[in-house]
């Protein structure tokens, strides 16, 4: 099955292609509490992030770098692929065109890349 992270996929449904973790590209709102971030629907072993929620998005500490003035902002939304991937390559040639096109569209002057 494949992992979901608190949005549905933008554009389009799941990859049921993909074996292990989902290419679709999803939005997740800004002002999404932590507690909303759940990794699921996985074949991979998802309980650390289900555990510490900022170590698939660290919004906690993105929020906590703003309000230290060490970030001068976050965007109004977060992009998220879904969770853990086998084909990294495969997600970004999919999605990264899109990823690009929405952070140039919302006037990011910066992105922080995690993987899980």
């Amino acid at each position: 099955m494949a992992s979901s992270v608190c949005a549905a996929p933008s554009g389009g449904g799941f990859d049921r292609d993909v074996t292990v973790g989902d290419p679709a590209l999803r939005d997740v709102p800004g002002d999404s509490p932590i507690e909303a971030l759940v990794a699921s629907r996985t074949s991979a072993d998802a309980s650390a992030a289900n555990l510490d929620r900022n170590l698939a998005m660290a919004l906690e500490r993105l929020r906590e770098a703003v309000a230290d003035g060490r970030l001068g902002e976050l965007n109004g939304r977060h992009l998220a692929l879904g969770g853990v991937m086998a084909a990294t390559d495969r997600a970004v040639r999919l999605r990264g065109s899109a990823a690009v096109r929405r952070l140039l569209a919302d006037r990011v002057d910066v992105a922080l890349l995690v993987p899980t």
